[in-house]
């Protein structure tokens, strides 16, 4: 695979950023689009969750 400039400068803001930064989030969810990282797993909705919150 190569590396495009863009792709190489999203990768080291990546690593340059603290995770939990909006400029960390920013550059992993580029990466993600890019393909470079894969996407997040899909979490299973809980109810009880909600429940809790009615009551």
């Amino acid at each position: 695979m190569e590396f495009s400039q863009e792709r190489m400068c999203w990768v080291e803001k990546l690593l340059q950023e603290k995770e939990d930064t909006l400029e960390y989030s920013i550059a992993r969810d580029k990466l993600i689009e890019m393909h470079i990282l894969p996407d997040d797993p899909i979490v299973k909705s809980n109810d009880d969750y909600w429940k809790k919150l009615m009551n």
